[in-house]
């Protein structure tokens, strides 16, 4: 969990009455209504990442998945209609890091940032509840096109999204989505979602676990940094705890992370409370990458479960590069 804006944090931070600096956590989120909605799965706006599509609506809670469109102007303003759903048998979530400080909402499901035409503009927060939300992703838009990107970089325990689609004004239109680019897809646990990326360094769990969703930002990961250093797009499939061997938490038959080899086929991260056929992807309907990066492991060595244990460990990773090579037969790993 470490804090790659802690040299911008002061050491106030680890108190139990502290403020974080505006670098630690993000802007308020605004909720509105920029006008009619264009839906989800409309050809126009581009998703790079793991969904399941629900008649318009696109469902996803792996962390970097990213929505990408074209605005042509002139806009007042632009929103996206999205919820998490709440606790129940489509979400489970991480209730101790789920906390409502320094602008996150109330019931914060999921966190998303919002790029415009390359340049990080804003964070939302997306609410936990059952009822479709517009929230304001960028305003005073002029004439001529706009390049939006829509992130979610909270971790996928926290809370899943449904996106209903994107809002405009009179006027304004979607253009064709972009070229796609080449896709990396990262396997890692919490080092790869860069969980508390944004936080101090600090030994008060309390206050850690308190603002651990505001300190999150998938964004900050060493994933997402390797994808845009070669200008491609990534899906990271990782959340923390998942190791090759280890369970990690359940709370069922149907909500435990781990071990990863069981969950490469899921299209939401964990498949946290769900187990139809249509929440795994079958051979031939993965989104298609390029290269397969593998970070895992710690958390089997954390746990105590791989010290020592050779075969076991051996075995573990043979069932995680057979399952990838069954949906990715010729696609480079890189272990």
């Amino acid at each position: 969990m470490g804090g790659l804006c802690c040299t911008l944090c002061c050491a106030a931070c680890s108190t139990a009455d502290c403020e974080p600096l505006p670098e630690c956590t993000y802007a308020s989120t605004k909720e509105g209504n920029a006008g009619t909605l264009v839906v989800a799965t409309d050809e126009r706006i581009q998703f790079v990442g793991r969904c399941i599509v629900a008649g318009t609506d696109l469902e996803y809670s792996c962390s970097s998945s990213l929505l990408r469109f074209i605005v042509s102007g002139p806009a007042s303003a632009v929103g996206i209609t999205v919820f998490s759903p709440a606790d129940g048998g489509r979400a489970k979530k991480m209730h101790a890091m789920n906390a409502s400080t320094n602008g996150t909402p109330e019931k914060a499901g999921a966190l998303m940032n919002i790029y415009v035409n390359g340049t990080r503009t804003g964070k939302i927060g997306v609410e936990a509840c059952d009822t479709p939300k517009q929230y304001i992703i960028a305003e005073g838009l002029g004439d001529g096109d706009t390049l939006i990107e829509v992130t979610k970089v909270s971790e996928p325990a926290w809370g899943m999204v449904v996106v209903k689609g994107i809002n405009l004004p009179d006027g304004a239109t979607l253009k064709d989505a972009p070229p796609a680019k080449r896709v990396i897809e990262f396997l890692g646990d919490s080092d790869t979602t860069a969980i508390g990326s944004m936080g101090p360094p600090t030994l008060n769990m309390f206050v850690a676990l308190k603002n651990m969703m505001a300190w999150s930002d998938t964004d900050r990961s060493w994933a997402a940094h390797v994808a845009r250093s070669f200008g491609v797009d990534h899906i990271n499939t990782a959340a923390g705890g998942i190791g090759l061997m280890l369970t990690g938490d359940k709370y069922g038959p149907l909500q435990k992370a781990g071990p990863s080899p069981e969950h490469y086929e899921d299209r939401l991260c964990f498949n946290w409370g769900l187990g139809s056929k249509g929440d795994r992807y079958s051979v031939g309907d993965m989104p298609e990458v390029d290269l397969v990066v593998i970070w895992l492991g710690q958390n089997d060595l954390i746990a105590g479960v791989g010290p020592g244990n050779i075969a076991k460990g051996t075995k573990a990773y043979r069932a995680q590069l057979e399952v990838i090579r069954r949906h990715r037969p010729t696609t480079p790993v890189l272990c």
